[in-house]
């Protein structure tokens, strides 16, 4: 997240993705493999010495590419309401901030400057949240038999 300030109206930092991969080649998002999972007992396993064979890591990549285009889908949807709640935020901070100018008799033309710089560092967060991106930090494969 580029920006500490829009970062704190994003409702997660972490987006986890569950895909399920089947034995036909098939894999779709299936998130309540997640509880299953984290119950579970897991060791991690090294990997086959001459590396994994050429299926399975197709079949990996599948999957990955399936989370991938989820975690899209849900930060899209992150961000939106985000920015929605910034939105509510900067009306509710320009209306106070208004009362306040008014209040303390403070210059039109500068009462005017006050209002536009609450306004744009309200812009620059908008535009910070439209900034947020993914970042792959872990894959994890578990068989569940």
């Amino acid at each position: 997240m580029p920006s500490r300030r829009a970062s704190r109206h994003l409702d997660e930092l972490l987006i986890r993705i569950v895909v399920r991969l089947d034995s036909r080649g098939g894999a779709r998002v299936e998130e309540a493999l997640g509880s299953q999972i984290d119950s579970a007992l897991l060791e991690a396993v090294p990997a086959p010495d001459g590396g994994p064979p050429a299926a399975f890591v197709q079949a990996v990549e599948l999957g990955l590419r399936v989370a991938q285009e989820e975690a899209r889908g849900v930060l899209l949807r992150l961000v939106t309401t985000a920015q929605q709640k910034l939105a509510s935020e900067r009306d509710v901070a320009l209306a106070r901030l208004g009362r306040w100018l008014g209040q303390s008799r403070v210059k039109p033309a500068e009462a005017e400057k006050a209002r536009a710089a609450e306004a744009k560092l309200y812009g620059e967060v908008a535009e910070a949240l439209l900034g947020a991106r993914l970042e792959l930090d872990q894959v994890s494969l578990v068989q569940l038999t």
